[in-house]
């Protein structure tokens, strides 16, 4: 499947989830007489009404295998704040240096996963694409 229509898919899943969660948050509020946080909600809607516009035009911009590349960082990075905050609602108490020693390890592998990509794509492109090749001329 290609990255644009797993993320559309995501995003159409994330804010269905979102809206259901905002509805039972509103709900829960309204029944424990507690304020909602306006100057959250004032924050966030035009943050991600411009943020959605500057993704679009991103998209259609970057190369499939970048943006692919750029989510799973994304993710991952998102998978090892949720781990490290879990581990300190939990009571492990986690040093922070281990959550920025495995943020940069994923930097770390995202890059040479790019690097070696980078060079299998330019033997592809010798084989393939004549333009690429070097010339004879010279």
């Amino acid at each position: 499947m290609p990255i644009r229509i797993a993320v559309g898919n995501s995003h159409l899943i994330i804010a269905a989830a979102s809206i259901c969660a905002a509805i039972t948050h509103l709900a829960v509020s309204e029944s424990q007489g507690t304020q909602i946080p306006w100057n959250l909600v004032a924050i966030t809607i035009p943050a991600v009404l411009i943020g959605g516009q500057l993704a679009g035009l991103l998209a259609g911009r970057i190369p499939q295998k970048i943006m692919h590349l750029v989510l799973a960082g994304f993710l991952a990075f998102i998978g090892l704040l949720s781990a490290y905050r879990a581990s300190i609602l939990s009571g492990l108490h986690l040093p922070s240096w281990l959550l920025w020693a495995s943020v940069l390890a994923c930097l770390a592998g995202m890059a040479l996963f790019a690097r070696r990509r980078r060079v299998e794509i330019r033997e592809e492109c010798d084989e393939v694409c004549v333009s690429c090749a070097p010339s004879d001329k010279d």
